[in-house]
């Protein structure tokens, strides 16, 4: 039940930020599903939610929910080298 409700926020929260903000980014959640929150060929920033708690970072951002999930470790990220993004 918990996760058909996250999944509808985590649906709608992801068609906003795409639509809206076109970034660079692809999220891949715990379960290996990935998600471009924008249109790119390779993503800049890569975010991984390593476990449901660290949706609701994502849900509900602010430094203290994202800084807090980063550091319990339920979200991690690789940023692409600027050399590799320049292509």
């Amino acid at each position: 039940m918990l996760d058909k409700v996250l999944g509808a926020k985590r649906q709608v929260w992801m068609e906003r930020v795409r639509n809206g903000l076109d970034l660079p980014v692809r999220v891949t959640l715990w379960n290996g599903i990935s998600h471009d929150l924008g249109s790119f060929d390779t993503p800049l920033v890569s975010l991984r939610i390593n476990d449901i708690g660290g949706i609701g970072a994502f849900l509900d951002p602010s430094l203290d929910t994202l800084g807090e999930a980063y550091v319990r470790e339920s979200i991690s990220q690789r940023v692409a080298s600027a050399r590799a993004s320049r292509g």
